[in-house]
């Protein structure tokens, strides 16, 4: 039997059964794919992994009678990141082809110029060069695999510690 169903057939003698985990993940994703498409977000870190996976293991955890073992909620919490961090790159890659627009480039070149200026006009305008260069690349099988890979790096990170903390927390 998979671990996302709930077995109904009890008769009394082992522990309830567990609750299903696959709504707390998709809700948790669903958070971490949403905070990730705001601009800047990114510069977070895994910060919006860790909260969702929090969100998905309290969300398991108030569907529970006893407590949760830690392993659950690394599992929970490992699977909503890893979910939510791939739906966050597909979607942000659909919105780059579709519309070639890139979340959050035109205020990170602001920033970045800025800082350029401060260091003088000749690294402002290499910077400005570069992001030119930058901007005009388009999107390719390297990058795409680049930007998984990275999220599921990062996700793991943020799935590892929320799942941690969540089970110690929610109990």
């Amino acid at each position: 039997m998979s671990e996302f169903t709930v077995d109904q057939t009890t008769n009394g003698d082992g522990p309830p059964p567990a609750p299903p985990m696959a709504m707390p993940i998709l809700v948790g994703a669903g958070f971490i794919t949403v905070v990730s498409l705001i601009p800047f977000a990114s510069l977070t870190c895994c910060l919006p992994s860790i909260l969702g996976g929090l969100l998905a293991t309290w969300l398991y955890s108030t569907k529970r009678d006893g407590p949760m073992e830690m392993s659950k909620g690394i599992t929970i919490g490992l699977l909503t990141c890893l979910l939510g961090g791939i739906a966050a790159v597909a979607v942000i890659d659909l919105i780059w082809v579709v519309f070639d627009y890139q979340i959050g480039a035109d205020s990170m070149q602001g920033m970045m110029m800025q800082l350029g200026e401060l260091m003088g006009e000749e690294v402002a305008e290499q910077m400005a060069e570069a992001m030119e260069q930058a901007a005009e690349q388009a999107l390719t099988p390297a990058t795409i695999a680049m930007q998984f890979a990275s999220a599921a790096f990062i996700s793991a990170i943020g799935g590892l510690i929320s799942g941690s903390l969540g089970a110690a927390l929610f109990k």
